[in-house]
């Protein structure tokens, strides 16, 4: 039986089969083939410190203004507050530390430079792309440098 084309590159294949491999949810074994672990590694699923209690975030309801509410009732219906694991764009906010980001929106904010108030590099934050660019050459051994980073 001849696999389907997929219009994928092998190499993008074997680099999320190593990527999963390295993670621990993948083992393989020669002549055997590859097969997802009977466990999956603990440190991946827990997103909390260990001995830490999960939290419940506040229902919807309580989150939202009387006005919304009032102006938008099917939001309360359709929206969902139940956090699902590996869905893209969805941060654990009930670990986000308000306290120390309003405290350090307020020191230094205070006196920002003009140039925070406009458009920066396309590109982004050019040491962030740097720490970028260290990470990938260091953890996947890819040779690049921030200029290559977008």
């Amino acid at each position: 039986m001849e696999s389907p084309n997929i219009g994928v590159p092998r190499t993008t294949v074997v680099n999320a089969f190593d990527q999963l491999r390295a993670e621990g949810y993948l083992q393989g074994k020669v002549g055997s083939g590859t097969r997802v672990v009977s466990t999956l590694p603990e440190t991946t699923m827990c997103t909390e410190p260990p001995g830490a209690s999960i939290s419940q975030p506040l229902p919807l309801e309580t989150r939202l203004s009387r006005r919304i509410r009032r102006r938008w009732p099917d939001i309360i219906a359709t929206e969902t507050d139940r956090a699902r694991p590996l869905r893209p764009g969805n941060p654990d906010l009930n670990a986000f530390p308000r306290d120390l980001w309003a405290r350090l929106t307020a020191k230094y904010w205070h006196n920002a430079h003009s140039t925070l108030l406009g458009y920066g590099d396309p590109r982004g934050y050019r040491p962030f792309r740097a720490a970028i660019a260290d990470y990938v050459r260091r953890v996947r051994g890819v040779r690049c440098d921030e200029r290559q980073v977008w």
